[in-house]
């Protein structure tokens, strides 16, 4: 692209600078595709003690959740393919297949009805029915996508809601459609994904999963940070083996590479070399239920409205469709947008903390310059910018509200006490769809007050828990690390023997569901 084309204008490069500054993250990458033309610059550090500068064509990042994306297109090119099409038709797989009849022995819900009605749509849309359970996999017994998918029936379901009523983001469905796929191709995703998607596309610096980058190209991964706000630094965070949850976010790749799979969507089957067809494009850009309506995730589209399709998000910007996702890991994070209309698309990744979000601005004022818009005239930016606070105060408040409608009427300090001594409640504690749990006497970070503290570091998802008394046997469990802090209850038992058991909120979406160990 000529340089007085170039996106990558000085006046943009100012305001990612400065971005990534106010937002504490240390670098990104970002690429573009407009009218079949690509380029990409790097900004900030991939390791911030080395001083070592990101390099958009070397430096690589995790792509977290966009790989869902990448995970239903490989779907839609095996439901399209001669191995699947030359099939009886009473054979033939396709999108409203249940999942169940694909891997009967390992895909089994607590619920035996919802077992035989989840299609593979629905875990790729997110409408099953199936929460997050975010804790519920990674350690030992539960870390590979048979493990996980095998997990599931010990895991309630969110009885409130249908199938196929509500949007409800779950990973674990798409760990269960990832183990489908490897069953019926025969192959795994890592050689599924590269033998369709990244090789034919020449995608030589994406991997499938931190395992793959060995060697030099180890090196090259950005290192992870979190900005602690209490301490005011930036924390290095280990670098994430998501080998379990494969297609629901375990890519590993460079900005450059994922210009060319923007560019395979934008322009399907160009030449007849791509590996997705027309056909498969708009298969899985089509929306399949509503995602999210006027929240600050949401700015700035048109109503504040989106909905889900297979793997993306769907919403209209100044009257154009959009679809997009972002992605996200401790220490990291990376969107994706595109806008088929004018043949744009772009991408970021980042070694940020919730940058996925933080960052997305940058995107919608690279579009509006697509679109033509001068300096003075773009708004998305800015949107985006004030809906950041929005966000963490939705976020604050929607634990808040769910906790006190399980729990109204909550005492200002507890009247009842324990019925044993505090050290009577720490120990090892076990459920058989959540593992192990270690409880342990310590001092609250905040009052520095005794009290019980839970370190979860075997998990995909790490938490460290307070528990700070409620009344009696009940408790509130916050989780304080970074800048999404969760709130759950819990209640302590004394069983007939003596012995304690804890019965814990462990999804925060379902506060009223208490899991139990023992």
């Amino acid at each position: 692209m000529p340089d007085q084309e170039s996106p990558f204008t000085p006046s943009f490069d100012h305001l990612v600078t400065q971005t990534l500054q106010r937002h504490h993250c240390p670098g990104a990458s970002i690429s573009i595709i407009h009218n079949n033309h690509t380029s990409s610059k790097a900004y900030g550090y991939s390791d911030i003690k080395s001083r070592t500068p990101v390099k958009s064509s070397q430096t690589l990042f995790y792509a977290g959740s966009t790989t869902k994306a990448m995970l239903c297109a490989a779907w839609a090119i095996y439901i399209n393919s001669p191995t699947n099409t030359s099939k009886p038709a009473k054979n033939r797989i396709s999108f409203s297949t249940p999942l169940a009849s694909l891997i009967p022995e390992d895909f089994l819900l607590s619920d035996p009805v919802r077992t035989a009605q989840v299609t593979l749509e629905d875990v790729l849309s997110h409408r099953s029915g199936m929460t997050r359970h975010e804790l519920s996999y990674g350690f030992h017994g539960v870390d590979t996508p048979k493990l996980i998918t095998r997990n599931l029936r010990n895991l309630p379901l969110h009885s409130l809601f249908a199938i196929r009523t509500r949007f409800e983001y779950c990973n674990t469905g798409y760990v269960a459609a990832s183990h489908a796929l490897e069953v019926v191709a025969k192959e795994n995703l890592g050689d599924i994904l590269q033998g369709w998607i990244f090789e034919p596309l020449g995608m030589r610096d994406t991997f499938a999963g931190l395992r793959e980058t060995t060697g030099t190209r180890r090196e090259d991964l950005a290192r992870l940070y979190s900005w602690c706000e209490n301490e005011g630094v930036l924390k290095e965070e280990a670098f994430m083996d998501l080998s379990g949850v494969t297609g629901a976010g375990y890519v590993i790749s460079t900005a450059e590479d994922f210009a060319k799979w923007m560019g395979c969507l934008l322009a399907p089957g160009r030449g007849g070399g791509g590996p997705l067809s027309e056909e498969i494009v708009e298969e899985v850009f089509k929306s399949r239920i509503p995602a999210t309506s006027r929240g600050a995730d949401s700015v700035p589209l048109d109503g504040g409205f989106a909905n889900y399709a297979l793997g993306w998000f769907v919403g209209v910007y100044k009257g154009r469709r959009v679809y997009y996702h972002a992605g996200g890991v401790v220490g990291g994070g990376s969107r994706v947008m595109l806008c088929p209309e004018i043949s744009w698309g772009a991408t970021f990744l980042s070694n940020g903390d919730i940058s996925g979000f933080l960052l997305k601005g940058l995107l919608f004022e690279l579009l509006d310059a697509a679109l033509g818009e001068g300096e003075g005239e773009r708004r998305g930016f800015e949107q985006c910018e004030a809906a950041v606070p929005r966000l963490f105060e939705e976020f604050s408040l929607q634990c808040e509200n769910a906790f006190k409608r399980v729990l109204p009427n909550l005492p200002e300090r507890p009247t009842v006490s324990l019925a044993l001594p505090l050290d009577q409640y720490a120990g090892t504690f076990r459920n058989v769809g959540y593992g192990s749990l270690e409880i342990r006497v310590g001092l609250d970070p905040s009052s520095g007050e005794e009290t019980l503290l839970c370190d979860i570091e075997d998990r995909t998802w790490r938490a460290k828990w307070t528990f700070r008394r409620i009344n009696g046997e009940h408790w509130r469990i916050d989780s304080d690390q970074s800048r999404w802090p969760d709130t759950r209850r819990a209640e302590s038992r004394v069983e007939y023997d003596g012995r304690i058991s804890w019965g814990i909120a462990m999804e925060p979406s379902m506060l009223e569901t208490l899991i139990w160990f023992h």
